[in-house]
């Protein structure tokens, strides 16, 4: 007993209980995860929505995960996913699960193609030369009978966006589909007269779009109906008018003139929508587009009917752009399927109907033609009773030519909707003017070199409110032909922030001027540059622009009644929100012209920013912070203020990581030489001190 305890007292001693220590802390942190996000825009913490979303799921949810191995260049998104789950297992109750598969056997890539996991491909470097190889990059998210997939994870960006609308999706469609009622009916128009032309795609359209109705009635739960339909020459007409199908007008064998139809329509009760499925010119030949995402598209569509999602109003009417248009730059059908992941997109033309009571907010896009009176009551009245309003409005529009067969100077028209009298009353003036901006995109021309295209203002991060999720965490953002919006007399209760400014170097366009980067030349006086407001937002209980309801024939009738009535609302009975932005063109296809087609919308910051505007309004603002956690929306911040702390810190990259390391090394070295030294000394000392004694003795 005596040994035990004296070993206790050794630093032997020490050193077993050191490595216990080390060995419980392993085993408690292991079941104990936790990290630190220093990150400025919390990439890797989990937003509250999400939090929310595992937390009360109800049916045990899964994610499946299928990633090969040895990824090379996209290893990383493998380990970002499995922390980000993590971070979602604990946040979530017992019903969330997942589960990583190795998918170097055999039996797991079977069970992916079972779940439609599709194979992409990716870059390969191996014995120093450049290949690419078929790999695995999905996953998988089941909850009921519902399966979502989620294909092509080549990125960490938005990895919790997908993830969080994939879980929301899902669940939202157990819901759905558990409470409806009748079936879905989708109607496939193809008039059999244009066999007769050579179009690609055509005669294997029909097979197709049966094939893919199969599938998404087993998924549906068989709650889908088919019907294929070939109108007569005036039925496609008509269908043109009513249902917005293609059509088409040619001259029949006998010379007299025919029309077609060409399209597919899914209808729920009183409630359709048009599937994107149309034949279009390619290079002198015509083809049918849409039929590789038909399926998908189909699927979405009956969610979107069938869903309890809220329900946005998108005013028409008024020459705004046009949701089902994905073909010209005005059209703004890009815009409507960023938002129809989420929102019920409802068109509402004011002349002819009421705000529905069951919109949470409204959109008012690019309108060109001026509202009614009445028009503008509804929309006055909307906003007394609590609504939100987003608008996207133009200072001018473009005059076509006359003659299209000779050049003119472009001609420019100031846009007046009437909706300055209400936006006055609210304390917004809107600019009649361009907002020309020195920090704009720039484009190289023969004979002229590289010129700034000044009416595209690029508003950097310091000019974006990083405290509002509109623009949170975004660095820069383009507002293509932007105008300005100012905040003057704000209404009692009424607040009032800027969420993107033009820079210090901007200006207004003037009385002449053409957007071109050969005609816009920089002004000489100082005194005309300065900050101009480009999207601001007011909330609050706001006044009534309207004294009373304006007098309409059966206004003036019944005011001759004994009986007087009176439903005006003249200030709001709850908070609503208006965002106005000073342009449109950043929610329509306009952008692409810039980049000859090859982008993706949704990605890129400008429809970010346009679709955030929209989540606000609607109180989404955390769906606003998952969108912006995007690595492509945190670039580096580069000005010439700072750029002489770029050059120091891309050298110390560079090189002076190395020094420091080197450095590191030799400092150790002496340190241990000099140890060493002492060390010899010491001995030595004792060495002789010894030698001594024995000489003396």
């Amino acid at each position: 007993m005596k040994k035990i305890f004296s070993w206790f007292k050794k630093p032997s001693f020490d050193i077993f209980l050191f490595a216990i220590l080390i060995v419980l802390i392993n085993l408690v942190s292991n079941n104990s995860f936790f990290r630190i996000d220093v990150t400025s825009p919390k990439t890797y913490t989990l937003t509250n929505i999400s939090r929310e979303l595992v937390k009360t799921v109800e049916q045990p949810l899964s994610i499946k995960v299928f990633f090969s191995n040895k990824l090379g260049e996209t290893e990383s998104v493998k380990q970002d996913l499995k922390d980000i789950l993590i971070e979602y297992s604990n946040a979530a109750n017992e019903n969330f699960s997942y589960e990583f598969f190795d998918m170097d056997k055999e039996e797991n890539q079977k069970l992916a193609r079972d779940y439609m996991v599709d194979m992409v491909q990716i870059r390969e470097i191996k014995n120093n030369e450049v290949g690419f190889k078929n790999v695995y990059l999905g996953l998988v998210v089941t909850y009921a009978d519902q399966i979502e997939v989620i294909n092509g994870l080549d990125s960490s960006d938005g990895l919790e966006y997908k993830l969080t609308g994939a879980i929301s999706k899902v669940i939202s469609n157990t819901n759905v589909l558990t409470g409806l009622g009748e079936n879905a009916v989708l109607t496939f128009y193809k008039s059999d007269s244009l066999s007769a032309f050579n179009i690609q795609g055509l005669k294997d359209s029909e097979s197709v779009i049966e094939k893919a109705f199969d599938s998404a009635k087993e998924k549906l739960q068989g709650k889908l109906e088919y019907r294929k339909v070939n109108p007569s020459s005036q039925e496609s007409v008509e269908l043109q008018k009513t249902k917005g199908i293609q059509s088409f007008s040619f001259k029949s064998k006998n010379g007299t003139e025919e029309n077609g139809a060409f399209g597919a329509v899914l209808e729920l009760g009183e409630k359709s929508v048009k599937l994107p499925l149309e034949i279009q010119n390619v290079i002198f030949s015509y083809a049918v587009m849409g039929l590789d995402t038909f399926e998908e598209n189909l699927e979405n569509a009956v969610f979107t009917l069938a869903s309890k999602s809220t329900s946005v109003a998108y005013i028409t009417g008024h020459g705004e752009h046009d949701i089902n248009d994905g073909q010209s730059y005005e059209g703004a059908a890009i815009y409507a399927e960023s938002l129809r992941d989420t929102y019920n997109l409802v068109e509402v033309n004011l002349s002819e109907e009421d705000i529905p009571v069951n919109v949470q907010s409204i959109i008012i896009n690019g309108p060109k033609t001026e509202f009614t009176e009445a028009e503008l009551y509804k929309i006055d009245q909307y906003l007394m009773k609590g609504g939100n309003i987003v608008l996207n409005l133009d200072p001018f529009e473009q005059i076509a030519s006359q003659n299209p067969y000779q050049y003119q100077m472009p001609e420019y028209r100031a846009i007046e909707t009437g909706l300055e009298k209400l936006l006055s009353k609210y304390g917004v003036e809107m600019g009649k003017e361009y907002v020309f901006d020195k920090k704009s995109p720039t484009t190289y021309l023969d004979n002229f070199g590289e010129k700034n295209i000044y009416y595209i203002p690029q508003v950097e991060k310091k000019n974006l409110d990083q405290k509002n999720p509109v623009s949170k965490n975004m660095n820069l953002v383009m507002f293509f032909n932007a105008g300005f919006v100012d905040v003057k007399d704000l209404p009692e209760d009424v607040s009032a922030s800027v969420i993107a400014k033009s820079s210090p170097e901007s200006w207004l366009s003037g009385n002449n001027f053409v957007l071109s980067p050969f005609s816009i030349s920089e002004p000489a006086d100082e005194n005309a540059y300065g900050e101009k407001n480009l999207c601001v937002l007011l909330e609050g209980k706001f006044p009534s622009a309207f004294d009373g309801a304006p007098l309409t024939d059966e206004s003036e009738s019944s005011a001759k009644s004994e009986l007087e009535v009176n439903s005006h609302i003249g200030k709001g009975i709850s908070n609503g929100k208006i965002i106005v932005t000073a342009t449109s063109a950043n929610s329509s296809q306009i952008p692409f012209q810039f980049y000859n087609g090859n982008l993706n919308y949704s990605m890129q910051p400008f429809g970010v920013f346009a679709r955030n505007t929209v989540d606000y309004a609607n109180g989404s603002g955390d769906y606003c912070l998952m969108r912006t956690k995007s690595s492509n929306l945190n670039l580096l911040e580069l000005s010439e203020e700072n750029s002489k702390m770029q050059f120091i810190v891309s050298w110390f990259n560079k090189v002076g990581l190395a020094v420091l390391v080197v450095s590191g090394g030799l400092i150790v070295f002496l340190n241990r030489k000099k140890h060493r030294e002492q060390i010899r000394k010491i001995y030595s000392q004792h060495l002789s001190e010894d030698k001594n004694e024995k000489v003396s003795k």
